[in-house]
């Protein structure tokens, strides 16, 4: 019988890389990867000439390389922030480690292996694939009632290459329990009026984007020579009950009237140990969104603000030194 690859049997790992574009092994483990969408383009073109004397295309060419894709995963850590915001200081003899984590003008790159797995004892059916120079455009952590927290990426490589018998890099699995939605707390609305744990958070989502720009340069080479950061933009869309206070001060106080707030938002696994802290600053409600339906129950505020600026304050037992740290 054929053997046919299997999702089950697939492994998705990262490494962090000394240089942009100068592959590292493989060996952290990315978390509870959900899937992953590889859209590595080698921008093939068909052409046709005269005095071919054929009606077929006569010829193909390989352009520049296009390399991206985009990662869903239910983290149990949290270094991948640190490649969406730019910059971190780790601190702490023991655990736990306090990581804070904070924007940048230059991001680290990282080196992604997703390889198939074959059933021989040998690596001689795996296939590997291998991207390099892989920066994030696009970071999402996203909560919904009753689900694990969900971390989204969008990545733009230098490389993508396959590997064929490629060696499986050994790599053990976090035994940490997955972040759930429920665990998250906002609070801490300066400028809002509203102090303490917003009460009634349903779902929200924390966005980076770094508007990455690949550069290709004419330098005898189909890969790109560089990625050049663009404008860093903050998004923060969150829904939550409407009561006498919450409705006023997002409809009235900030939409139309302009103010802007501050916020926290907290990720506990264990307070004070093992936690993520997400601060924005200088937010401004850009849409608001409270719609009425006919059938009972409480009404809802769809809210989405631009923070100015946002950065993180991660404690957990990761070592602050090493290959397997925040980079």
């Amino acid at each position: 019988m054929v053997y046919v690859y299997r999702h089950d049997k697939t492994q998705i790992t990262y490494g962090k890389e000394a240089t942009w574009g100068t592959a590292a092994v493989g060996s952290i483990w990315m978390g509870h990867v959900q899937s992953h969408e590889p859209d590595w383009n080698y921008n093939i073109k068909g052409v046709r000439y005269i005095g071919s004397n054929n009606r077929t295309k006569d010829d193909y060419y390989e352009l520049a390389t296009d390399i991206k894709g985009k990662i869903e995963v239910y983290p149990q850590d949290w270094r991948m922030l640190t490649y969406a915001f730019g910059k971190v200081s780790s601190a702490g003899g023991s655990a736990p480690y306090t990581h804070t984590i904070t924007e940048s003008g230059a991001l680290p790159s990282f080196t992604l292996e997703d390889i198939f797995i074959s059933n021989t004892a040998s690596n001689a059916g795996n296939v590997k694939y291998l991207a390099k120079g892989c920066m994030i455009d696009t970071l999402e952590i996203s909560g919904n009632p009753g689900e694990p927290i969900t971390m989204s990426i969008d990545y733009i490589g230098q490389t993508g290459s396959k590997i064929a018998s490629g060696t499986k890099t050994t790599v053990t699995a976090a035994t940490t329990k997955v972040m759930r939605s429920e665990m998250t707390e906002l609070s801490n609305l300066t400028g809002a009026g509203i102090n303490g744990a917003i009460s009634g958070l349903d779902t929200y989502t924390f966005r980076i984007k770094n508007n990455l720009s690949p550069r290709g340069y004419l330098n005898n080479s189909k890969d790109i020579g560089g990625i050049e950061t663009g404008g860093v933009d903050y998004e923060f869309k969150f829904k939550i009950d409407a009561t006498e206070a919450t409705l006023s001060e997002f409809e009235n106080g900030m939409h139309q009237a302009g103010s802007t707030f501050n916020a926290d938002m907290y990720i506990f696994r264990t307070s004070g140990t093992d936690q993520a802290h997400i601060w924005m600053s200088g937010a401004r409600v850009i849409d608001i969104d409270v719609p009425r339906q006919v059938e009972p129950g409480p009404v809802e505020i769809e809210i989405t603000a631009e923070p100015q600026t946002a950065g993180a304050i991660i404690k957990d037992a990761i070592v602050a030194s090493g290959d397997m740290d925040y980079p």
